[in-house]
């Protein structure tokens, strides 16, 4: 009763919060293949979440999925091994057609019942989106060597930066108009790999006096002396996923002192490990370094939006309430189901005793006594 009632929770719950594309229901998993169900995505903003949510329906010890999350571009954002359920949200920036992808393990039952939902939602609207004029990494190991177009970042287990990324952008024919009390800048990177599976310990750092020619570790000298003094810590970063930064203080700042600034970053890794970015040799721009303007809307909008991120939160606690107890009560039973058969054959033991018991007691009277 509990878990017809917990189910019915989540259910009203998604049908409060759902907006138009999101899906919600039930399906049957096949053996032999991959079941892949395709949403559209219209990211208007950075800050644009996929919510998902699949789980296993009564699922047996044995049961789990391998789960693929891909981008329109074909690239895997996120996936899952071995696992019976799932509830996250995922920040993407990409839009288009996103494929989700079943496939049971090899240990699984044969019928699997999947419960799936999905919804985005996206606060804010983009108004302006700049790509980066030159994209380049330079090395501590080749101090006359730029690569240019690619981003790879790494940093010893002492903090030392062994490589560096950087980003210039330029803001011909931007008006400082452009920007309101409502306006957030976003600086964002495709991230292809990570060594962590942690979000990246990525930072920011402005580059006084732009890039240098040619943009070799050498010649940055003076910025890698001093680049820890004035960071931009960013927001998410995994692979497959979106690394941010708020850079919104930054520009503004630029485009109230110069009409046309041009501004330029370091990116780097704050502590131990290794990334590659998308750099701008992509085949597709969606995954070019951007920076984004913004319009965050009315304070009822992003109140709203609030709103539906705490529902979503609300429904993987009553999830996580419902899978203890479907836990706990798969466990009761289990232990009860093995009580039963222990009582079972204790008691088929004893009378297979008592019987043998009276049956040697007759023999032994009809016998008699002779000793």
């Amino acid at each position: 009763m509990q878990t017809l009632v917990g189910f019915a929770a989540i259910w009203l719950s998604w049908m409060v919060s759902s907006a138009t594309g999101s899906s919600y229901f039930v399906f049957d998993l096949p053996d032999d293949q991959e079941d892949c169900y395709v949403e559209d995505v219209v990211s208007r903003s950075v800050h644009s979440d996929i919510f998902l949510h699949f789980e296993i329906l009564e699922p047996e010890v044995y049961d789990s999925l391998d789960v693929r999350l891909i981008s329109p571009s074909g690239r895997e954002v996120r996936s899952w091994q071995n696992i019976k359920h799932n509830h996250s949200d995922i920040s993407v920036r990409e839009s288009g057609l996103y494929s989700l992808c079943f496939n049971k393990t090899a240990s699984s039952s044969r019928r699997l019942s999947i419960l799936y939902a999905f919804d985005f939602a996206s606060v804010g609207t983009r108004t302006l989106t700049r790509y980066p004029a030159s994209v380049a990494t330079i090395q501590r190991d080749k101090p006359e060597e730029t690569k240019y177009t690619e981003l790879r970042l790494s940093t010893d287990s002492d903090g030392t930066v062994q490589s560096m990324g950087l980003v210039q952008f330029v803001f011909s024919g931007v008006s400082k108009s452009i920007i309101h009390d409502n306006t957030r800048i976003m600086m964002s990177f495709s991230v292809e790999y990570g060594s962590s599976h942690n979000e990246l310990p990525a930072t920011l750092s402005p580059v006084a006096g732009g890039l240098k020619h040619p943009s070799t570790w050498t010649a940055m000298a003076d910025h890698l002396s001093k680049f820890r003094d004035n960071v931009i810590h960013g927001i998410g970063g995994t692979t497959g996923g979106t690394l941010f930064f708020d850079i919104t203080d930054d520009v503004t700042a630029a485009l109230q002192a110069n009409e046309y600034p041009t501004l330029t970053y370091s990116i780097q890794l704050e502590s131990e490990g290794y990334a590659r970015l998308s750099g701008n040799d992509q085949k597709f721009m969606s995954h070019f370094p951007t920076i984004t303007f913004e319009d965050m809307g009315l304070n009822v909008m992003r109140e709203i939006a609030q709103f539906r991120y705490a529902v979503w939160d609300l429904k993987g606690e009553l999830i996580s309430i419902i899978h203890n107890e479907r836990h706990s009560r798969n466990t009761a039973e289990a232990v009860q189901s093995r009580l039963v058969f222990s009582s079972i054959v204790t008691n088929v033991v004893l009378i297979a005793l008592a019987i043998g018991q009276i049956v040697y007691v007759r023999r032994l009277i009809g016998t008699g006594y002779s000793f």
